[in-house]
């Protein structure tokens, strides 16, 4: 069984023509060369500050929910298989 996409057939071009697919894009697009070229609207240390600030609760409220949902199944498997789907669809729902 393939460990990652390098080791599956098609991975490895797949994985190298992605940033290939960029630089030639932005070659060719003269609106993404100008856009590569332009100034930065704040500086550097506030763009980070503002990426944190959004990333890192959402980042920690996904871990929180993909953490409790082994315990959540592991609580809803003692009722029965129908639960377990249950609670699987209703989790996707949500």
């Amino acid at each position: 069984m393939a460990r990652n996409n390098f080791e599956c057939g098609g991975g490895r071009p797949t994985q190298l023509g992605k940033p290939c697919r960029v630089l030639r894009c932005l070659r060719r697009n003269a609106l993404l060369r100008t856009a590569a070229r332009a100034r930065p609207a704040v500086p550097l240390p506030a763009a980070l500050h503002r990426t944190l600030a959004t990333g890192l609760p959402m980042s920690a409220d996904f871990t929180v929910r993909r953490g409790g949902a082994p315990i959540l199944v592991a609580v809803v498997a003692r009722l029965g298989v129908s639960a377990v789907a249950a609670c699987a669809i209703a989790y996707k729902v949500m």
